[in-house]
Formats: C-alpha cells, sequence, structure tokens
C-alpha cells in the first residue's frame, strides 16, 4: 500500500489522480492525505493524521501501514514537509515525487546547454522535462531527414541511427517499436 500526501492545487490533485490510477490497475490501495500548500500552520496536524502518529511518553510513533509515499510537490515545499515527517516519527517512507516527470535538460552535453541558453535568452527560464524531449524530438526528426514516401523499414532504419545522437536529457531508444528513456 502506498501514501499520498497532496497540496490541494490543481497541480496536486492532477498528479495524485494519475497516480492513483496507476496504483489501482495493480490492485494496491493508497492512503490520501491533502494540505494547502501555502499554509505551513496546518501542516504538523495534517501530518500527525497521515502517519497516524501517537505518543509513547515523549516519543512520536508512527502507525501507518504504507511504506512509499507519493508526495506530487515542489523541491522547496518537500524540503520542508519532510521534517514535518520526521517530527511525527515517520522516517521509514520511501519518498516518491514527480521528479522523474518533471525532469529538466541537466546534462552536461552541448544540446542541453544550447536549449539552456536559448530558453534564458528568450525570457522563458529553465526548460523541464516537456520542453527538453520536444527539443530533443524535433532535433531527432531533423537528423531522420525522411523523404516522402517513407516505408516503416526506412523509419526503423533512420530511427536506429539517430538514436545515437546528442541529446538534451536523458537518451532515448528503440527496441521492438518501443522508446524507452534512461533517466
Amino acid at each position: 500500500s502506498y501514501g499520498v500526501l497532496a497540496p490541494t492545487d490543481t497541480y496536486g490533485q492532477r498528479m495524485t489522480d494519475l497516480f492513483l490510477k496507476a496504483v489501482r490497475t495493480n490492485g494496491s490501495t493508497a492512503k490520501i492525505a491533502t494540505y494547502p500548500s501555502g499554509d505551513t500552520t496546518s501542516w504538523g496536524e495534517v501530518m500527525r493524521g497521515f502517519v497516524g502518529g501517537t505518543m509513547r511518553g515523549k516519543t512520536p510513533v508512527p502507525t501507518s501501514t504504507f511504506q512509499a509515499a507519493f508526495i506530487p510537490d515542489s523541491w522547496k515545499n518537500l524540503e520542508l514537509l519532510v521534517p514535518f515527517l520526521f517530527y511525527q516519527g515517520e522516517d521509514r517512507l520511501v519518498l516518491m515525487g514527480t521528479s522523474l516527470w518533471e525532469q529538466g535538460p541537466a546534462s552536461p552535453s552541448p544540446a542541453a546547454g544550447a536549449l539552456v541558453r536559448a530558453m534564458a535568452e528568450s525570457g522563458k527560464g529553465t526548460p523541464d522535462f516537456w520542453e527538453g524531449i520536444g527539443y530533443d524530438f524535433v532535433r531527432m526528426a531533423s537528423v531522420m531527414n525522411l523523404q516522402t514516401p517513407w516505408t516503416p523499414a526506412q523509419v526503423n532504419q533512420r530511427l536506429a541511427s539517430a538514436q545515437n545522437m546528442e541529446w538534451s536529457m536523458a537518451p532515448m531508444s528503440w527496441s521492438n517499436g518501443k522508446a524507452a528513456q534512461a533517466l
């Protein structure tokens, strides 16, 4: 079983829904708790309820049965939330977040550097996962240089050679018609 500790904002709720769908597909269960992301004064009580915190003398003891918690929030808020969990005695959980989905181009490659510079120069901030994947896709499509008409065999041949390009993010590869990314 899992725990889900999510902010009440739209992003937190959407990520919670996606996570719960995956959990239920695998026949697992999840305990859910929500908190207002801007109101840290309520977090202590939310954490106590989330982990089932009780006191044994002066020592907080969690009673939760789940062993992993999904927290779809920013790193900034996560740094504030985790101490609340520890304060309630919960130091056993595997904490999961959306960082894999939000992974930005942090590679030292020249392609990542070019994307980061272009985004900064245009005032768009730091690229995230979706911008990086879009950038890599457009670059890969141009490297494939497919001309119409094309055949599936030509696409597969071009994909095989294009996957060796320099990526701005984690490299992608194709095998048996399926894409994978080494995060």
